[in-house]
Order: structure tokens, then sequence, then C-alpha cells
């Protein structure tokens, strides 16, 4: 592994050990957790709020433009049904 990899990978081990209170990106099985939708509709709503992150093989979400885009996605949903 490079050094230029290693440093990514620490980085993204930093952010995995913040409490979830501080930490700023998700991983997508977490997510699936934490809002209870599937893993293709969190891709769907990561990418469309600019929330979608890959380094390598690992995907993390932005949560907070990821929250974000959920209440338009699901804003839009609502306005689309009446």
């Amino acid at each position: 592994m490079n050094a230029k990899s290693e440093k990514s990978l620490n980085k993204l081990r930093d952010i995995i050990d913040l409490d979830d209170e501080e930490r700023k990106f998700i991983r997508t099985k977490e997510a699936e957790q934490i809002y209870s939708i599937g893993r293709k509709v969190i891709y769907k709503i990561a990418k469309k709020s600019g929330a979608f992150y890959k380094v390598g093989k690992i995907v993390m979400i932005n949560k907070r433009r990821f929250e974000e885009g959920l209440e338009k996605y699901f804003r839009f949903s609502e306005e689309e049904q009446e």
C-alpha cells in the first residue's frame, strides 16, 4: 500500500471511530439501520443530494447532506401524490 492510500485509510478510520453525534460521515449499512430504508434508495438520495463519497471500495455518506436530500425527496413525493 502506498503512502497516499494509507493516509486516506487512516482518515476513514478516524471518521468511523467518532461518536454518533460527532460523525459527519456514515457507512451505507449504518444508513440502512438509522433511516430504515434500503441500500438502493439510500444511494439514490445520497447521489442526488451530493452526499455520496467513495474511497476505493468504501462508500461514505455525509449525514447532513443526506438528511437534507431525504427531506426534499419525501416532500417531492408528498406533493406528487396530491
